[in-house]
């Protein structure tokens, strides 16, 4: 009888160490993760939340960027910033944002890019970047959103060169586009 409950109490101590080696192991790792992947996973508007409207100025008028409609790549930037400069240029002519309203919002609203590349985008100044920044909870430039069709968050992160963006490319169509591409079908179908 004695032995059963020293096994049953080794049993038990066993349970409780290798759960808090995992619990270890699990916090180890998590602070192992770069900074980039947590400020993707932790900032920025949660994915599927639909996106804010930014104020903004355009030359020397004063707008509301609003989003839905089409599907949009909205790049967060700052002056002076060469990773916002090379993501530019990236996005301009990368598969994965070539067919998307391109639209980029900073201090200054300028764009550094040659001509056939500063074409492709909308350029906007803060209205208030600070209220900007909070609202969109982006704390760092270059921060992206990909947004569908819409206005929701379908993806959000850093990037500054191609290969940041071929993820985009892997990214199933909005599930809400898919039910309504096949209910406008059916009424096709059904008249």
């Amino acid at each position: 009888m004695g032995w059963t409950a020293n096994a049953i109490a080794l049993l038990a101590f066993c349970m409780l160490i290798g759960a808090l080696a995992l619990a270890l192991l699990w916090r180890v790792m998590n602070w192992e993760k770069p900074k980039a992947e947590l400020l993707i996973e932790d900032e920025g508007l949660p994915i599927g939340s639909f996106a804010k409207t930014i104020a903004a100025h355009a030359e020397d008028y004063e707008l509301d960027i609003t989003f839905g409609d089409v599907p949009s790549f909205l790049v967060f930037g700052t002056s002076d910033c060469k990773p916002c400069g090379e993501l530019l240029y990236a996005a301009s002519r990368h598969p994965a944002t070539r067919n998307l309203r391109k639209v980029y919002v900073s201090d200054t609203g300028e764009l550094d890019l040659d001509t056939d590349y500063a074409m492709a985008w909308e350029s906007y100044r803060f209205d208030s970047e600070q209220l900007a920044r909070a609202t969109w909870r982006t704390p760092v430039s270059p921060y992206f959103y990909l947004l569908d069709e819409f206005g929701r968050v379908a993806a959000k992160g850093l990037a500054n060169r191609p290969e940041h963006l071929d993820r985009l490319l892997e990214i199933p169509p909005s599930p809400v586009r898919i039910t309504t591409l096949a209910r406008m079908a059916t009424r096709r179908l059904a008249s």
